[in-house]
């Protein structure tokens, strides 16, 4: 039995026999991982309120060869973020960045940069609950770049053509962009190279400096961002079936039965 520590932030957690939990984290040295908190249900448990949902820990897990669930022994806290749990529209979108991360991250896989873009954007959706939503286009958008599906905004897929000079349409085609001369028409959505611009500065902001960006763009700008950003994330996880766990946690069920056809980040609680 090998006992390891390792730095974390709490995803979610489900409760197991009477006083137990399982807990599904993301581990900076471990990746996603799930783990068994034994007695984490107990009014007196010294795990304390350590393993609520987007607490940032310290864990000293044992690990058994061969067996995916670990065992939770210790958690120590880094910080909570308790002040977001009256505010619905905040936790809907945390737990949606918590289902994308156990539905695209592999098990036991660490990946830093992924660690250090939730930890960015946990802390800046605390610091700034209004932009929630923009928060989590951002985290998409690096979500997608980290993971391989984020296709080049500055040049077409084909040619290698520059996509920010003029004001030519492009299009997505399987994941790819092309230039108006290498799409040839059709069917196939076209955007304005200004929608790529916006997407590119992602990169390169920190995610409250493109939040805020992105909050005070034009509304078609808004929408077009969103809708792209959508398309992108469809190819990788099925992004309807994400949202609407999000939702019917959120909102009353009979609202979700047409949540996949929206385009909208999330719905706020009713």
């Amino acid at each position: 039995m090998q006992i390891r520590e390792t730095e974390a932030f709490i995803l979610r957690t489900y409760n197991l026999a009477e006083a137990d939990k399982i807990v599904v984290c993301f581990s900076k040295e471990i990746g996603v991982l799930r783990g068994v908190a034994k007695g984490a249900r107990r009014l007196k448990s010294k795990f304390g309120a350590s393993l609520e949902p987007y607490t940032h820990v310290v864990l000293t897990l044992y690990e058994k060869e061969g067996r995916e669930l670990l065992a939770i022994r210790q958690s120590e806290m880094i910080k909570s973020y308790f002040e977001l749990a009256t505010d619905h529209s905040a936790l809907a979108v945390l737990d949606y960045l918590a289902l994308l991360l156990i539905d695209i991250s592999p098990s036991h896989e660490p990946d830093e940069k992924l660690f250090r873009l939730l930890k960015a954007c946990l802390e800046s959706v605390a610091e700034m609950p209004i932009w929630s939503r923009e928060i989590a286009l951002y985290f998409e958008l690096w979500l997608l770049k980290l993971s391989g599906f984020m296709p080049d905004t500055r040049n077409c897929t084909q040619c290698r053509q520059s996509l920010s000079q003029g004001d030519c349409p492009v299009a997505i085609r399987e994941g790819r962009i092309l230039c108006q001369s290498c799409y040839h028409g059709g069917k196939t959505e076209t955007w304005s190279p200004r929608v790529l611009k916006h997407l590119d500065e992602a990169f390169r902001l920190h995610p409250l400096a493109w939040s805020q960006k992105h909050s005070s763009v034009d509304a078609t700008l808004r929408q077009e961002t969103a809708f792209l950003i959508n398309l992108l994330m469809s190819r990788c996880v099925d992004i309807t079936q994400v949202r609407k766990k999000v939702a019917q946690a959120y909102i009353p069920l009979a609202e979700t039965q047409n949540l996949g056809e929206q385009t909208s980040m999330l719905p706020h609680k009713t």
